[in-house]
Parts: structure tokens; C-alpha cells; sequence
């Protein structure tokens, strides 16, 4: 398939802001278990242990749905696949919301993070879809967006739910997903590509993609490193805000606003990515991250550097993720931009997944201290791993 010429840049600003709060709905999506997972045990008669399940089974799902849905996204309309990829995703939260038995909610929550990845297929769309200088900064406002997003829904989430009841704000919440649905069909694109081939033969492709192109390769394992940081800390704070700390869940839920600041500066920053350079960009990025990682590790059980720590985090990631997702996706060809982005996000999602589970695992085995020293490993990682890119000449 040939790669069409990039739209015009003034006409996709126009369809940034939309597509925007489309995508962060995905991303949102991700986090909906953690500000009320101690309220869906305590209903369910389940522990610590049961409230780490539905996190991880989220971002399970959300893996899943990358491999599948965003792989095939290169061959579909993407106005098309958005929508109907919304339409799930609410009819999933809402079944969550309604589930009679705790094994019903973990299996809405599995089908809500495999149908979310709607996000991913839109920042696949706009990178295709400006010109290659304008790239850096259409990521840096989606992914903005998304950080606002997910943690103004997280934070929404646990507020209201110590008052109206997590189902009733999960069901808001579909309704909301599902008006979603027009935003997507008036901004998305309807350019219908060739007859998507079978979903087997799409995933068998991927290694090959991934082995093709070592930026991808590297890129990957740095954003994989960072987010697993960060989403092992956030994953773990509502236990840590609730169990350590002593606030309730509307309280802790107040962290969210933390998320909602680093959202706010990565848009705000989206122009400096150009000027700064992709190497100092992505070095400074994982500094704050590494950073914010240490301090949760050593102090994160006190409030004030508890909240700075999960900003530092929030922000570490999200401007890193505008360079290596710009760098890995710009290293294969444009027809093979899906499955890249595939390679880039599910194997991010398995290994955040499976970070989430070990810190649960921690937490309640151990202590929230071992959930720190992992958080601080993954950090340093993510920072190693870059400076073997850029010996590498990955990043230039």
C-alpha cells in the first residue's frame, strides 16, 4: 500500500482538539479499576489481593486489543473501526458497572481494556496524516490529552463514588463514552484502504516488523521500562493513600489531580520538542521520571511527596513517550505504522500488566517499600536503556 500525502497541517489543527478527548477516553478507560478498586472488594467480600485483580486484567485486555484492533487499523476506515470501537468499550463499562458477581466485573473490565484501544488508532491516523515536522507536536497534545484525560476521570471516579456509588459513576461513565461516537465520526478520516487480511497472518507479521527496524525495537524497551514505573506506582497508590496514609477513597482520589498537572505542562510543552532536540527531550523526560520514581521509593508514604512523586512520574512519561513513539514510528514505512504502534503498545501494556500484578503482589506480601525499590528499577532501566540507544545512534 502507498503512502498517501500528508493532509494539510492547518486542517488536522483543527481536528486535534477533538480527536483529543476521543483518545484520552481510551486512555481512561485503562485506569478506571484503581480509585475504586478497594470499594469493589470491600462489596464483593474480597482483600487486598482481590483489589489488585481488576487492574491488571484492564491492562491484559487493553494488550490484547492493541495486538488485535491496532494492528488491523492500518487496512480499516479509521472513522469506522473508532466508532464501533466506542460503542463496545461503553457497553463494557456499562456492563461492569452492572455485574452481580465479582467474576462478571473482571470480565467487563478484560473486554472495556481490549475495546479502549481506539486511542492508539488515532494517534496512528494523525502521524500519518501531517507532515513529518508537525508530528512531535500533534503526539505531545494527543498524549497530553490523554494524561488529563484518564486522571480528570480518575480522579472524578474516586470522588464521586465514596458518595454516589461506583456503579453509578461507571454508568455515567459509559454514557459518556458512547457520546464519544459523534466527535469520532465528524473528525476521523474515512479512508477506506485495502480488505483487512486475517488476524492471524496480521500477528504473525509483527515480529518481523519489530526485527526490520532496531529504533522500534530499543524505543520500545525504553517506553515499556518508564510506563511500567509509572503505572506499578499509580496502580499501587490508591492502596498506599487508604492503607498507609489513612484517607479515604474521595481523598486519595484527589492524587488523580497530580496526573492532571503533568497533562496540562505536556501540552504546554509540545512546541519545545522540536526546538529541544529528540536526544536532550527524551533525557530530560526520563530524568523527571527517575526522579519521581526515587521518591516514591523513599518517601512515598507521606502525602506531599507522595503527590510529587506520582507528578514526576506522570510527566517523565508522558513527554518521553511523544519522542520514542515519534522516533518508533517513524522508523518503518507508512503502511506498516499500525503494527508498529502495536509492537510499541502491547508489549508496554504486558509488561506494565505484569509489573501491576508483582506490586500488588508485593504490597500485600512484603510492604509497600519493595513496591518502591521495583518502581526505582524500572526507572533506571528506562534511563539505561536510553543511553544504549543513543550510543547506537537510534535517537540522533
Amino acid at each position: 500500500m502507498s503512502a498517501a500525502p500528508p493532509a494539510d497541517d492547518s486542517h488536522w489543527a483543527r481536528r486535534v482538539a477533538p480527536l483529543a478527548v476521543v483518545a484520552a477516553s481510551g486512555a481512561a478507560v485503562v485506569y478506571l479499576p484503581q480509585p475504586i478498586q478497594t470499594l469493589v472488594a470491600d462489596e464483593f467480600d474480597g482483600g487486598v489481593a482481590a483489589a489488585a485483580i481488576p487492574p491488571v486484567v484492564v491492562l491484559v485486555g487493553y494488550a490484547f486489543g492493541l495486538v488485535v484492533f491496532v494492528s488491523i487499523g492500518d487496512r480499516l476506515s479509521p472513522r469506522a473501526q473508532v466508532s464501533a470501537q466506542l460503542v463496545a468499550t461503553a457497553c463494557a463499562v456499562g456492563a461492569a458497572a452492572l455485574a452481580p458477581a465479582f467474576g462478571g466485573y473482571v470480565v467487563a473490565c478484560l473486554v472495556a481494556g481490549a475495546a479502549a484501544s481506539y486511542g492508539q488508532i488515532i494517534i496512528a491516523t494523525a502521524l500519518r496524516s501531517v507532515a513529518p515536522d508537525a508530528r512531535a507536536r500533534v503526539v505531545a497534545v494527543i498524549l497530553g490529552a490523554f494524561m488529563i484525560g484518564m486522571f480528570a476521570m480518575r480522579t472524578g471516579l474516586g470522588a464521586l463514588a465514596g458518595v454516589l456509588g461506583w456503579r453509578a459513576v461507571l454508568l455515567g461513565i459509559a454514557i459518556v463514552i458512547l457520546a464519544l461516537v459523534i466527535p469520532a465520526l465528524l473528525a476521523l478520516p474515512h479512508d477506506q484502504r485495502t480488505s483487512p487480511p486475517g488476524v492471524l497472518r496480521v500477528i504473525r507479521s509483527l515480529p518481523a516488523v519489530a526485527l526490520r527496524s532496531p529504533a522500534l525495537v530499543l524505543m520500545t524497551a525504553v517506553h515499556a521500562a518508564a510506563f511500567a514505573s509509572f503505572i506499578t506506582a499509580w496502580a499501587v497508590s490508591t492502596i498506599v493513600a487508604v492503607e498507609e496514609i489513612g484517607l479515604d477513597v474521595s481523598s486519595a482520589a484527589l492524587l488523580g489531580l497530580a496526573g492532571v498537572a503533568a497533562g496540562g505542562i505536556a501540552i504546554g510543552v509540545a512546541r519545545a520538542h522540536r526546538r529541544v532536540g529528540a536526544p536532550r527531550s527524551i533525557a530530560i523526560a526520563l530524568s523527571a521520571l527517575v526522579a519521581g520514581a526515587l521518591l516514591f521509593a523513599v518517601a512515598g508514604t507521606w502525602l506531599p511527596t507522595l503527590a510529587i512523586a506520582l507528578f514526576l512520574l506522570s510527566l517523565g512519561l508522558i513527554t518521553s513517550q511523544v519522542t520514542t513513539q515519534a522516533e518508533a514510528l517513524a522508523s518503518v514505512g507508512p503502511a506498516e505504522a499500525g503494527r508498529a504502534n502495536t509492537v510499541y503498545t502491547s508489549i508496554t501494556f504486558l509488561l506494565g500488566a505484569g509489573m501491576t500484578w508483582l506490586g500488588g503482589a508485593l504490597v500485600h506480601e512484603v510492604g509497600f517499600w519493595a513496591v518502591g525499590v521495583l518502581i526505582a528499577a524500572l526507572g533506571l532501566l528506562a534511563l539505561a536503556l536510553t543511553l544504549v540507544a543513543r550510543r547506537r545512534g537510534v535517537i540522533a
